[in-house]
């Protein structure tokens, strides 16, 4: 698609044959005036972007960042998908795609290197809420944002925030319309399915222990999302551990995980395998991209979990699964 600029400058060379012919300098005039005046074509240039942070921390950005260090996958993937990647000189390890294999390691999501990442001078970090010893060391030396969410609306409103940050926002405004489209449908399959039918789900996040999203985890809401039950605990956080007897009170009939396919050891222990999950053979694995990052793929995630949830009323969902992810299997004893 021709952008603003080329537009204009293909308008004043083509409509005006008397001025080009005999007026190049009015040509070349106008020609700049019009890339100057034009500006990027996905911005509004709505400086500076003010408000406060997941942690309540204000935040002013005067110009749109050039050194961007990212700690979260998720923030990363996002900011790939707004054809940003120009500004990143920081990623984590945990991020493998090919527009970003030229840029500096500094670690993984759990342990960034602080001097790696002040090697690479940056002008905005953008972290999560784990991330304190990074804050703390650079909170008087560079901006440092904290963009957690507990919920798929949060991370619509993330999406959209940086949007406008890197001069963005139709790009992000396309992705949440394609995303909500698809959230859209979802639900209206969902809704024909009568209460007394609704599958009740967890994700399990341990291997070796019962350790599950919290109640405000934005994994849940995938899995409300996906017209499923979520487990609601009493217990806030990315991820908690949960007893034996909360496990089986709520007596899952779905379980997912991510990795490879792999069975996770905990749910072949006594008591553990004895939720309907386990007995029905219901066990599943998504990858990590899909199941762990509420960034770009959201509703392609829903809709993919919901299809699998759903396998007999909702079997069409499953064709309209954008390819190009890892592939979910199911996971068995054997």
């Amino acid at each position: 698609m021709l952008t603003l600029k080329t537009r204009l400058s293909l308008f004043l060379l083509n409509v005006l044959p008397v001025s080009r012919a005999y007026c190049p300098k009015f040509i070349l005039t106008c020609i700049v005036f019009s890339l100057s005046c034009a500006g990027p074509a996905d911005s509004s240039s709505a400086w500076p972007v003010r408000g406060t942070d997941s942690r309540g921390e204000p935040y002013v950005i005067d110009q749109r960042p050039r050194r961007v260090v990212s700690l979260v996958p998720e923030i990363t993937e996002i900011l790939i998908a707004l054809d940003t990647t120009d500004a990143l000189v920081g990623i984590t390890k945990h991020t493998v795609a090919p527009e970003v294999a030229q840029k500096k390691v500094i670690g993984g999501f759990l342990s960034p290197e602080i001097e790696r990442i002040e090697a690479l001078n940056p002008d905005l970090i953008l972290a999560a809420d784990l991330h304190r010893e990074v804050r703390d060391y650079f909170q008087d030396k560079c901006p440092l944002l904290t963009l957690n969410i507990s919920g798929i609306e949060g991370a619509m409103e993330r999406l959209a925030l940086l949007g406008q940050i890197f001069e963005r926002e139709e790009t992000a405004d396309r992705i949440i319309a394609k995303n909500r489209k698809q959230l859209k449908q979802v639900a209206q399959k969902v809704a024909a399915i009568p209460d007394d039918r609704r599958q009740r789900v967890i994700r399990l996040m341990g291997r070796d222990n019962l350790l599950v999203p919290g109640d405000n985890s934005f994994q849940n809401d995938f899995i409300r999302a996906a017209g499923a039950i979520a487990p609601v605990f009493g217990k806030k956080g990315q991820a908690v551990a949960i007893t034996l007897e909360e496990w089986k009170g709520f007596d899952p009939q779905v379980v997912y995980v991510c990795g490879t396919g792999e069975l996770p050891e905990i749910l072949l222990a006594d008591g553990v395998k004895e939720v309907s999950a386990v007995q029905t053979h219901r066990l599943y694995s998504f990858s990590c991209d899909l199941t762990c990052r509420a960034g770009v793929h959201i509703g392609n995630f829903v809709t993919l979990l919901a299809a699998w949830i759903y396998s007999g009323e909702l079997a069409d969902l499953a064709r309209q699964v954008q390819s190009g992810k890892p592939a979910n299997c199911v996971l068995d004893e054997k």
